[in-house]
């Protein structure tokens, strides 16, 4: 066994950037430990390095510090979980390089997900001096781990036999994102259940960005820190919706809002939220027309992420209630007037029959009396008048 301490400078790192200094878009690395202060002989001990994954994506190499060029990695098992977990895959050949980081492939790449745990565990040929550190707060997403037999695994300063203190390798994990970020999440929700023709009800929508942050020692330039920008979505209100008058926007939501009264569109564009933060944002809407009104708006977008789902709320629109007719009653039949006879023309040269008017018919002298005036003239005919002496008249 060999064991010997190195003057080396903690923080060593070889990135590859571009001329704006971000890391190309190939890979990134995402775990590390780039201290190598001290000297850890992989070739006597079965070695292995646990870490916490902050980025999913495909797993296309791992870097470790050389400091000893007499021996060869044959290969780096990616594990789940920890040293004796499932093989998820396993690198090509690599040879150390003395004092510099080196790499091993891993063809075809290995799916990791951001908050899982993995780990490396070397397979050696001779001699391979790895580049480590003692401090324990240099790496605290994982540890490196030892074993006599490979079966049985301990931290490193707990192997038997054991004399210098390793706690963490040097190691660089890199990663090409499948995806940089998880999408932005949106929900939506009406104020009520139902609302008449001409009621109004709130819109609200609360938007959630799921990407925690990543906790790491060093961050290099160009990673996804969990923050999503240029958060936008868009949703038009269906048939029998309006944005009410006034429209009562508010919310916590910064970005652009559009929401003009008596449109039915509502919209965000330019929001951007920290990882795990959330935000929300509301208007009034108005019915316009009854019926069950499902609402669903747009994909929500970001620039950091694939498209994410869209929202959807239904509310029903009543009509208007109509009161009960009040009855009208019947009126009463009209009598029409009796018709006004209308009298016979008769010829001037005909005169009209004795004893009757010029007017007879209804409305002139009756006809019966130029009867009775004959009547009483008769009987005055008949009567015998005596004169007396006593100048009475007396009759029989």
């Amino acid at each position: 066994m060999r064991f010997r301490a190195l003057s080396l400078l903690a923080g060593v790192a070889v990135l590859a950037l571009t001329a704006g200094g971000v890391l190309a878009a190939v890979d990134q690395r995402d775990q590390h430990q780039d201290s190598a202060s001290q000297w850890w002989d992989a070739g006597d001990y079965g070695t292995a390095q646990t870490f916490t994954a902050a980025v999913s994506g495909h797993l296309d190499r791992i870097s470790l510090w050389g400091s000893d060029t007499s021996g060869t990695i044959t290969g780096i098992d990616l594990r789940e979980g920890g040293p004796t977990g499932t093989v998820l895959g396993t690198s090509s050949s690599a040879s150390p390089v003395n004092g510099a980081w080196f790499d091993a492939d891993f063809s075809p790449t290995v799916q990791v997900t951001a908050g899982s745990m993995y780990a490396i565990v070397l397979h050696t040929s001779g001699g391979v001096g790895l580049g480590g550190t003692c401090d324990a707060g240099a790496y605290t997403r994982g540890e490196a781990w030892g074993s006599t037999d490979l079966v049985v695994w301990q931290t490193i300063p707990d192997v038997t036999g054991h004399d210098v203190c390793i706690t963490d390798l040097a190691f660089q994990e890199w990663v090409i994102p499948s995806a940089i970020a998880a999408p932005p999440t949106v929900a939506m929700a009406f104020g009520a259940a139902s609302i008449p023709v001409g009621g109004t009800t709130s819109l609200t929508f609360t938007i959630t960005n799921p990407n925690a942050v990543p906790t790491v020692d060093v961050r290099p330039a160009g990673f996804f820190t969990g923050t999503l920008t240029n958060i936008s979505f868009t949703d038009t209100l269906p048939a029998g919706l309006l944005i009410a008058t006034p429209n009562n926007l508010g919310g916590s939501c910064g970005g652009v809002i559009t929401a003009t009264a008596a449109t039915n569109l509502v919209s965000i564009t330019g929001l951007t939220l920290a990882g795990g933060a959330t935000c929300g944002f509301g208007v009034d809407v108005i019915g316009v027309a009854p019926g069950t009104q499902a609402n669903t708006t747009g994909a929500i977008t970001s620039t950091e992420s694939d498209p994410g789902l869209t929202a959807t709320a239904s509310i029903t629109v009543t009509a208007l209630s109509t009161p009960a007719p009040i009855p009208t009653p019947t009126p009463a039949p009209t009598l029409a007037p009796a018709p006004t006879p209308t009298p016979t023309p008769r010829s001037s040269a005909t005169p009209p029959p004795t004893g009757t008017s010029d007017r007879g018919g209804p409305g002139g002298e009756s006809p019966l009396l130029p009867l009775l005036v004959l009547t009483a003239v008769a009987a005055l005919a008949a009567t015998t008048f005596v004169l007396r002496s006593d100048s009475r008249v007396h009759h029989r």
